[in-house]
């Protein structure tokens, strides 16, 4: 499991949102993923990308998960209703 590490002070990062997410909010990001506009969340060790779940992102080629994900991809701001 990776988390967020702290941002440097000089840099505004996007409020995130941890797992467990809703199932709402995982389709949010199960669509943000298949979209193809954004670059997707990939995973940390073989770059692949990953797969939202309830309990926060897996890897399907080895046992990398994360638990936590940009606000906007989580509640379908990413479509661009006012982000």
């Amino acid at each position: 499991m990776t988390d967020l590490p702290p941002p440097p002070d000089d840099v505004a990062l996007p409020p995130v949102v941890r797992s467990p997410w809703t199932a709402d909010q995982v389709a949010s990001l199960d669509a943000y993923q298949r979209d193809g506009r954004w670059h997707e969340y990939t995973c940390g060790d073989c770059g692949r990308t990953l797969v939202p779940t309830a309990a926060g992102w897996t890897c399907t080629a080895d046992d990398y998960t994360q638990r936590w994900a940009h606000e906007f991809t989580t509640n379908w701001r990413w479509r661009g209703d006012g982000l």
